[in-house]
């Protein structure tokens, strides 16, 4: 068996691959329920956004303008990486679905 036949998509590879994805995005939800409250920053900054003046709840904990945009930025990236890491994380959730088939027709062939 080669790579392309490996990877190729049948219905069983599609419907295992739903399974463990929906199986780790339960597990993720229940690890991870109460996400945790967004910065300050993030208020800070999208009120700066807004009316141009920096509040001053936000100059309490030293909040400038190049801080506020450095943590747009790393807001940014952070979305960034996050996308990448679905990414990489549906492709492992196939090629671990691919393997399960596999195994599965090693097994069959024997008997």
């Amino acid at each position: 068996m080669n790579w392309k036949q490996f990877l190729k998509p049948d219905w069983r590879k599609i419907v295992i691959f739903f399974i463990i994805l929906f199986l780790e995005l339960q597990l993720l939800g229940i690890i991870f329920r109460y996400p945790p409250e967004p910065p300050i920053q993030s208020f800070c900054c999208q009120d700066f956004k807004k009316t141009g003046i920096m509040p001053d709840y936000c100059k309490e904990i030293n909040l400038t303008v190049e801080g506020c945009l450095k943590y747009e930025n790393i807001r940014k990236t952070e979305a960034f990486y996050n996308l990448l890491i679905l990414i990489f994380d549906i492709v492992i959730v196939y090629i671990i679905s691919c393997f399960i088939v596999w195994v599965y027709d090693k097994v069959k062939k024997r008997k």
